[in-house]
């Protein structure tokens, strides 16, 4: 069912027939009917999880859930690969209400994105720390390990698809092009530090992470490379690691085939060092609440809840301080107007620059209470946390939760379309086809025009909660705008070849 809380329907319409809803695909629900194939394989890796009684690290397999739209005809499709929360720990024992690429929050967005005509995978990556060591160090030491192996499985997921359409006869119609990273929480800092941390020597880069010189708390040769694509061994072995002589970390999947993907969704995540963002890697997108204690909006030390109190983790660097760092590298370019084709994808980037000043590509969330830093999210009440958890959320609905999802997509879709360039035969692009709008803003009337070649069948102008306010079917190419309130308006022109939509100002 889709669940878009604003909508805009757009006329496809010649004259003397009837409206037609045009909704935008990948920009909003297309589709009724998801379908899902549930654990796929997509690699075999090191996990540390049973390390403590198994003595050494064994190999796991990883899988991974598909939601694709039902029925869709298309070739092949952009793939965003989502990764769950759960503080790098196994559900239940993590506390938390979330920890599974099957919770309730994770599956509402994966079939809401697939609902707009994106493939979905929901995949699992490695688990394992001890957030309740006796010290720092031991605490440093194993969310950098954790995130590092996470790093190395989304990295091996994006090959695994890369691998499947070639070797595989691409079952799930990827577009290999145009993979995305979205990751929620502890997903988030897979998705942040699968764009920044591209090679090994950024380690180096970072005090924290240095124990001696020429020791580090990761290791290339022991721990692999961050893309994954080479092994990892304890030979000669660590002092810093329990493991036996010899014990692999890290097996290479899908080795002859690139880890590159097209930009990043971070939901609550973080990054080690900033000076890991690059110019040259794929861009980040995130949505966070400013107040988040276990990812710090700016740069301050991760605090966990442990049975004794709050537990000091690691410093790392939250989405304020991801994002100026890419507005200073000018990678954060943000969308053209024509872009926002529904008018709640633009009050959404409203709220955001007004939040944060003009930094671009972050969206700052508010909930309902100061504990609410995930508002996002819900669960059954059956949920082992059930009740734990309510004390960060306190008034957790699913429909309270689908209302902050709808928000968070209302940003990022538009984004992922002008980062990932995607298309749908549907939407015109207001500069190919010459349209332009005058004047304005507009007081009684407002014009248009298209290049020779095109004829404008119909004009309707929608306000930005999606409503539809004015609207001329008969092939005109003026529209009365006098009596409209003052403000900012989408305006659509149908064509015979789709819908093409420029904001206006009615003054």
């Amino acid at each position: 069912m889709k669940h878009a809380t604003f909508t805009l329907l757009m006329l496809l319409a010649l004259p003397g027939t009837l409206l037609i809803a045009q909704p935008y695909r990948y920009l909003e629900p297309v589709f009724d009917d998801i379908e899902v194939t549930s654990g796929v394989p997509y690699a075999v890796n090191a996990t540390v999880l049973y390390a403590p009684g198994t003595g050494e690290a064994i190999p796991e397999q990883l899988s991974l859930d598909v939601y694709a739209p039902a029925g869709d005809t298309e070739a092949v499709r952009p793939l965003i690969i989502f990764f769950h929360s759960g503080n790098f720990l196994p559900h239940p024992q993590n506390q938390s209400s979330q920890g599974t690429r099957s919770d309730s929050s994770t599956v509402a967005m994966c079939r809401y994105l697939a609902s707009t005509g994106f493939v979905v995978a929901s995949a699992d990556y490695r688990l394992g720390w001890n957030p309740i060591a006796d010290n720092q160090f031991a605490r440093i030491f194993g969310i950098i390990n954790a995130a590092y192996r996470g790093v190395q499985d989304a990295n091996t997921c994006v090959r695994f698809f890369k691998m499947n359409a070639v070797e595989q006869g691409n079952p799930f119609r990827i577009d290999t092009s145009k993979i995305i990273l979205w990751g929620e929480d502890t997903g988030g800092y897979l998705a942040t530090h699968a764009s920044a941390l591209d090679r090994w020597e950024k380690i180096t880069w970072n005090p924290q992470f240095t124990v001696a010189p020429g020791l580090y708390m990761i290791m290339e040769d022991l721990n692999g490379d961050p893309e994954g694509k080479i092994y990892g061994v304890n030979d000669p072995p660590s002092p810093l690691l329990p493991f036996p002589v010899g014990d692999t970390l890290n097996y290479p999947n899908h080795v002859g085939y690139s880890s590159q993907f097209c930009v990043a969704v971070n939901m609550a995540g973080a990054v080690a060092d900033t000076t890991w963002i690059e110019a040259d890697r794929p861009p980040i997108i995130s949505a966070q609440a400013p107040y988040d204690k276990t990812s710090p909006y700016d740069c301050d030390l991760v605090v966990l809840q442990g049975p004794l109190g709050e537990v000091p983790v690691i410093y790392v660097c939250g989405t304020e301080a991801i994002h100026t760092r890419q507005n200073l590298l000018g990678t954060a370019q943000d969308v053209e107007p024509e872009e926002y084709l529904i008018p709640f994808h633009l009050t959404m980037t409203q709220v955001a620059m007004a939040r944060t000043g003009g930094l671009a590509g972050l969206l700052p969330i508010y909930g309902d209470t100061i504990s609410d830093a995930a508002p996002w999210e819900f669960w059954s009440p059956d949920n082992p946390n059930h009740v734990r958890s309510l004390m960060f959320n306190p008034r957790m609905s699913k429909d309270k939760a689908i209302r902050y999802q709808d928000s968070i997509m209302a940003y990022v879709l538009p984004r992922l379309y002008h980062y990932c360039r995607l298309s749908t035969s549907d939407v015109l692009s207001a500069n190919d086809i010459g349209l332009t709008v005058f004047p304005n803003p507009a007081r009684e009337r407002v014009h248009v025009l298209v290049d020779e070649q095109y004829i404008v069948r119909s004009l309707s102008v929608y306000d930005l909660q999606g409503r539809l306010v004015r609207s001329d079917r008969t092939g005109a190419t003026s529209l009365r705008t006098d009596g409209l309130p003052s403000g900012v308006y989408a305006l659509a022109a149908g064509l015979d070849q789709g819908i093409a939509t420029r904001m206006i100002r009615i003054e």
